[in-house]
């Protein structure tokens, strides 16, 4: 995995400070392309997301990209050192968004499983487009201080996108699969390279991790579609299998079990992360299953609501999605009420109650269960689930954000659910996800105190 923590420092430096910011003479070998620059953060307030607290006047030493010596006040600081003076600034680690999909752009033509455009836009044309701008939206990320993406599932292709992304310092570090190992296969997505691929027994599930242990998988994703409790039971046998072989070549398991009853089996079968919020009110047996398994809840509440609020032409842009989304699938969601298509929007405007209704009730229960977990002290990551359509990659992390604070979540929470329970979502919380000693230098320095109002965690020093 690279590091990016250079960058981050340097990109969100304020002109204000650069006056006061030594270089080492520029021979050969100083500069981005050369030997790594020491980095001297003084002054500093640091944000202890993990305990909710602020640690004032402190010193922040970073070699080759890692947090080698905090203390406080000053300390000795070698030659060849950056000096950044923080003073009056406010540092916490770089947020992750522990859910997100490369291969879907948040446009309206990005799922034709869900709606079938493509006599408008092929799908093909959508995934040219989405392989040809993957950096160009990486980099979004990164500007709005995403230093940390989880993708989790998507072609085989996506393997190649890391690889690539991975080298580039204008990205995020990234963490991804393959293929979903799915129990249903859409019928658009019997493609070449297909994002989910059903498999039919064990020996297929099993042989499907195996076609991606080459690629180095971050993890392997699970899609478990069950229309009934039954259903559920009949298919997992695959999950076990599934389970087992990953495990066995040392992978975490990300599972999508929207239903109560999937998501029990799952767990039950050894997810290390859960991707969405349960259709259901909790019961106690699924809390004590998630604490025992120690699985990570990401409830990602805005996903479901914004396909109906895209399909309904209701979808209202933030002011985020206008700052970092990427402009063309942004634009597209208004598409629908300008395609010749009289009787589509239609059938769409006469469900509109029914999707606010269903909506309103889905939200209340995400909440509620959100509280009963947040209560019993189970990990919960933020995620997005962003390129589906209507969830923008970079600019709906905000709206899940407030969101969140809407279910009941105080700031301090938020703050852990964006960065360190987010690097636990993928195990590297020894890595990433706070800052200390040891860990990577993925940075953030704000102007304001997050811990005060989440909407700082915006107000990144430029």
């Amino acid at each position: 995995m690279k590091n990016i923590q250079l960058l981050i420092l340097l990109f969100l430096l304020p002109i204000t400070l650069t006056a006061q910011i030594t270089f080492p003479d520029s021979g050969s070998g100083s500069g981005i392309g050369g030997p790594r620059l020491n980095i001297a953060i003084i002054n500093a307030k640091i944000i202890d997301v993990e305990n909710g607290t602020l640690e004032e006047k402190q010193t922040i030493i970073i070699k080759d990209g890692l947090i080698t010596e905090m203390k406080k006040n000053e300390v000795s600081i070698m030659p060849n050192t950056k000096i950044i003076d923080a003073s009056g600034k406010y540092i916490m680690p770089g947020l992750v968004d522990a859910h997100i999909h490369f291969f879907q752009s948040g446009g309206l033509y990005t799922r034709p499983d869900a709606i079938d455009l493509q006599k408008y836009r092929p799908y093909k044309e959508e995934i040219a487009w989405l392989k040809k701008e993957a950096g160009a939206i990486a980099k979004r990320y990164l500007q709005a201080g995403i230093t940390t993406v989880v993708d989790v599932g998507g072609p085989m292709h996506n393997y190649n996108i890391r690889n690539e992304l991975n080298a580039d310092t204008l990205a995020p570090s990234i963490y991804l699969t393959g293929p979903l190992v799915s129990t249903y296969q859409p019928e658009a997505f019997k493609v070449d390279d297909p994002p989910i691929i059903k498999v039919n027994d064990t020996t297929e599930a099993k042989a499907l991790v195996q076609r991606q242990l080459p690629f180095f998988p971050d993890f392997i994703k699970i899609w478990y579609i069950a229309r009934t409790p039954q259903d559920a039971l009949d298919t997992y046998p695959i999950i076990e299998a599934t389970m087992q072989e990953a495990k066995k070549n040392g992978l975490r398991v990300v599972v999508h079990a929207t239903q109560l009853y999937t998501a029990k089996l799952a767990v039950k079968a050894g997810a290390d992360l859960l991707v969405h919020s349960v259709d259901a009110s909790i019961d106690k047996e699924f809390v004590s299953l998630l604490k025992a398994n120690g699985t990570v809840y990401c409830p990602t509440l805005i996903v479901s609501a914004n396909y109906s609020k895209v399909f309904t032409q209701q979808y209202q842009p933030t002011a985020e999605d206008y700052a970092y989304s990427p402009p063309v699938p942004l634009g597209s969601l208004m598409d629908i009420r300008h395609l010749p298509e009289p009787a589509l929007k239609k059938q769409y405007l006469d469900l509109t109650d029914s999707f606010v209704e269903r909506n309103k009730k889905g939200a209340a229960i995400m909440a509620a269960n959100l509280m009963i977990l947040m209560k019993a002290g189970i990990p919960i990551a933020t995620g997005t689930d962003a390129g589906n359509i209507g969830t923008l990659h970079v600019s709906s992390y905000f709206e899940e954000l407030r969101q969140m604070y809407k279910a009941g979540m105080t700031n301090e929470q938020i703050l852990q659910a964006c960065t360190i329970n987010g690097a636990k979502a993928v195990g590297k919380e020894s890595e990433f996800g706070s800052v200390a000693v040891g860990k990577r230098a993925d940075l953030l320095i704000l102007n304001k105190n997050p811990l005060t109002d989440i909407e700082h965690i915006k107000a990144l020093d430029r």
